[in-house]
């Protein structure tokens, strides 16, 4: 009834031997009787032929790791996937010849010379090993002989192996590469593999190698923001939890639930790795202004539906810095893995390119797969990253500004009316637009220049700010006026926000977007924090008139920024369908499941009862404390929500995200009774903290809760 499969009801998996006791044929002497023992004990069947495909039995990568452990040395996991047979991997055991101990694995199968006429040399995906291209192997047509690439610290069964530097494997790849292979060479690199194709290709080059095209998949150029600050950032990421990137992984297709933990830790040790090596990587490449392009032509291939790959019909022409010619194509309903799950259209692309498009790279004659033209340049988008921190900091500013009024102004009506009920109304009246007009602001942010909206927006704030002022400085100030230009202020802001976001995506590269989004979220955070803190002691210090100048001066910044810059014509996150579409669609989603519908009902009363300790929290501060005091202490909520965001990336959050969620929530409670116990700026302050982390806490885990039990295409709507 809740939407989910209840395993405990299913079947168990029969796996075993599908034909008839004709076709058994028995292990012919003691190497094949001692595999066939370990294969029936880990694989939990009777019997097994020397012919059986271990696979095919039921076998995956952590019962081929234990098989390899049973029969001692001489043999490795890769051997296993290549001679997946009793019989093929027997006799490859008794064979007098030395082991392979290179990085390169030949995985398709051993024909006639003259039949191959490409190499493919493949590079997995963080932290996976060289066995994830087997499915590719058996889908390409024998004119092709596949070549992974084992990566040194990726094979589970040899856990004590080092992870080593991205650009020493890369070299070791293409000595092999050139060492062994003869004939055209053809790379392909998926996700952060993608890196190292492009350091392998630059090699293979530089080497006179025949290299004749480069296969992206699911990946663009990914360089972190340039300088220290970053660098260091950046290097924090490896020490965070594995947790989060686990239910990432998990919400693309990467990860099953029943995936073993040791083994799911190994691999996330070294994607961070991977991740880490790959960034540096691009850093360092688009740092020098004197590179190389690669005269092979770059082929991206996408996913439709991979939300890694986020605006591809722009981003894959970043290819162009690293080579002279790029092209796109798109597998249709394909998520990130498609090197999984749709691993014969892959295998039909990589085909068609290098039988059509080679010769022709810029071609435009319409291919299947939804084929992009090739490009020989990439367009000058003009996006570049001074004109965002330009319009982040006019932005940032004017918020300050804006948040200054508003604390300000909160305790000019608690002063003068001495009610709660008109400071509340206030509240209400500087929400309540947003809930009403948040569907109109992203339509028009989706529809409308967003320079101009945001301007608008400005221009509209500055005139509720400046009437509010007016009347201040008259004396005519009355509460019922607030509650105007609290709605107005409101719809400024409704309006402005979506428009800055959209903004943020076309203004900066879209390498940069994930750095970008961050600092914006960071950067508002601490504005907010700032503006609390500023607001109490320049209320007490130099009075309400100048904290209106202070806020007119940042929207008379924040709206000259914004004059004096164009933003780029580039692809930004549009509203995929009308409003009432997605609320229909996300509404029949939830009540189809009771979970969610629980969850909603929890919620609903939680942030009830937190509201009113939110409302009530700075008149009963302000009983006994000043504004300077209240402001410090509003602002330990800020900082009690960037420490819990810091624990959560840290720590990962519980196993049981639900069990976290209600957890967190009951802390809240707590630390609401302790700021309520007695007329104490320590018990406040313990309050406003402890609120603020148990707010960040509970938000990471309940949105880690929709993004792994939700798919992608219904999150928002949910």
């Amino acid at each position: 009834p809740n939407g989910k499969v209840d395993r405990n009801v299913l079947p168990v998996p029969e796996y075993g031997r599908l034909g008839s006791a004709a076709e058994f044929v028995a292990p012919r002497n003691p190497s094949e009787v001692n595999i066939a023992t370990i294969w029936a004990e880990i694989l939990e069947i009777e019997q097994v032929s020397i012919d059986d495909n271990f696979f095919d039995l039921g076998g995956e990568s952590f019962k081929a790791i234990r098989v390899v452990r049973q029969i001692g040395e001489g043999v490795s996991v890769m051997d296993l996937f290549k001679y997946p047979t009793i019989r093929e991997l027997a006799d490859y055991l008794v064979q007098d010849q030395p082991k392979q101990s290179g990085l390169l694995h030949k995985l398709t199968r051993d024909v006639p010379t003259e039949t191959e006429t490409l190499s493919l040399v493949c590079i997995p995906f963080g932290g996976a090993s060289a066995i994830v291209f087997r499915p590719l192997a058996e889908a390409l047509p024998d004119s092709y002989a596949l070549y992974s690439v084992q990566i040194p610290g990726h094979d589970f069964a040899c856990r004590d192996e080092p992870l080593q530097p991205m650009p020493h494997v890369a070299q070791q790849c293409a000595d092999e590469i050139i060492r062994d292979i003869s004939g055209p060479i053809v790379l392909y690199g998926h996700c952060v593999g993608g890196g190292m194709a492009a350091e392998i290709g630059r090699l293979l080059e530089a080497a006179n190698v025949d290299l004749r095209g480069i296969f992206m998949g699911g990946t663009f150029p990914s360089p972190r923001l340039p300088g220290k600050l970053f660098e260091w950032l950046s290097r924090g990421r490896r020490r965070r939890s594995g947790r989060a990137t686990f239910d990432f992984l998990r919400m693309l297709g990467g990860f099953s639930e029943g995936f073993d933990p040791e083994e799911q830790a190994f691999m996330l040790e070294g994607l961070r790795h991977d991740a880490q090596e790959v960034e540096d990587y691009y850093t360092k490449a688009y740092a020098d202004s004197n590179r190389v392009k690669l005269k092979a032509p770059i082929f991206s291939i996408v996913g439709e539906m991979d939300r890694v790959a986020e605006f591809y019909e722009e981003r894959y022409q970043e290819w162009g810095f690293f080579s002279k010619s790029v092209a796109l194509t798109t597998i249709p309903y394909a998520g990130h893995y498609f090197l999984k799950h749709q691993v014969n259209e892959l295998a039909q692309i990589i085909d068609d390119k290098l039988c059509h498009e080679l010769t022709a790279v810029a071609e435009t004659a319409v291919l299947p797969h939804h084929t992009v033209p090739a490009s020989t340049d990439v367009p000058n988008v003009r996006t570049n990253l001074k004109t965002f921190f330009a319009v982040a900091f006019g932005q940032l500013v004017s918020m300050i500004g804006t948040n200054l009024t508003t604390f300000a102004l909160s305790v000019w009506v608690l002063g003068e009316t001495g009610q709660v009920s008109a400071f509340a109304l206030v509240n209400v009246f500087g929400r309540l637009p947003a809930i009403l007009l948040a569907p109109i602001a992203g339509a028009v942010a989706d529809r409308y220049d967003r320079r101009l909206v945001m301007i608008g927006s400005d221009l509209l704030a500055i005139c509720a700010t400046v009437a509010v002022a007016l009347l201040y400085w008259t004396d005519s100030l009355q509460t019922w006026h607030l509650y105007i230009t609290a709605a107005i202020g409101s719809i400024a802001n409704t309006f402005q926000e979506p428009a800055y976001t959209a903004a943020i995506t076309q203004l900066v590269p879209k390498r940069y977007l994930g750095h970008a989004n961050g600092i914006v979220q960071f950067s508002s955070a601490t504005g907010r924090m700032l503006a609390l803190f500023l607001g109490g002691v320049l209320v007490v210090t130099v009075g309400l008139q100048s904290v209106f100048l202070i806020d007119f001066i940042t929207f008379i910044i924040a709206i000259l920024t914004l004059v004096f810059i164009r933003f780029p014509n580039t692809l930004f996150r549009m509203q995929e369908e009308p409003f009432m579409k997605e609320i229909v669609r996300g509404w029949d989603y939830i009540i189809k499941r009771q979970g969610l519908v629980a969850m909603i009902i929890f919620f609903a009363i939680v942030n009830f009862f937190l509201s009113i300790v939110t409302v009530l929290s700075m008149p009963l501060i302000l009983a006994f404390e000043s504004p300077a005091v209240l402001g410090v202490t509003s602002a330990l909520l800020g900082v009690g929500m960037l420490v819990g965001g810091v624990v959560m990336g840290f720590w990962g959050g519980t196993k049981r995200r639900i069990k976290g969620m209600i957890g967190f929530v009951g802390v809240s409670g707590v630390v609401s009774i302790i700021m309520g116990l007695q007329p104490s700026v320590a018990y406040v302050a313990i309050g406003f903290f402890g609120l603020g982390a148990t707010g960040a806490l509970v938000d990471a885990h309940w949105r880690t809760l929709i993004q792994t039990k939700v798919g992608l295409e219904l999150q928002g709507r949910v």
